[in-house]
């Protein structure tokens, strides 16, 4: 299998880890990296990346369908989204913070940042960096540690 099919299994999968938690996209960038080899890491960084934010793109937009409706199903998000309400720079400090350690999870924040009505663009921009910069590590890791 080439590098490029690899490089484009790798941004499906990672569209499908960031609908389904127990899809692993952390697994997802350490074998493609094996694969295409770790001087690749930038190559293999960047799908990653873009798919997550594909996927995190429609968890995005399923919080702001539920910005009205949540409170009463989920009293911890309904917090989480108050506590983050006029803040947008907090939020994004976070959600930065997320996307690159995955503390507090991604998912939840991407989830928040639609409850809040975070500007998208903002989000979409500030995760993407997170995730590429967890994403590269990953990828480079091996090399370093050789």
């Amino acid at each position: 299998m080439t590098s490029s099919w690899i490089l484009l299994a790798l941004l499906g999968m990672s569209v499908v880890s960031a609908l389904v938690p127990v899809v692993n996209a952390e697994a997802l960038v350490l074998a493609a990296a094996a694969a295409v080899g770790t001087d690749l890491a930038v190559a293999v960084a960047v799908p990653a990346a873009a798919g997550q934010m594909a996927g995190k793109g429609l968890l995005y937009a399923g919080g702001r369908g539920l910005s009205g409706t949540v409170s009463a199903r989920s009293p911890r998000a309904a917090a989480l989204a108050e506590r983050f309400h006029g803040r947008p720079r907090a939020l994004l400090l976070v959600c930065l913070a997320s996307a690159v350690v995955g503390l507090p999870p991604f998912f939840a924040m991407t989830v928040v940042a639609g409850l809040v009505g975070l500007h998208a663009a903002a989000f979409l921009a500030v995760g993407l960096l997170g995730r590429f910069v967890r994403f590269y590590a990953l990828a480079a890791a091996p090399a370093l540690l050789a």
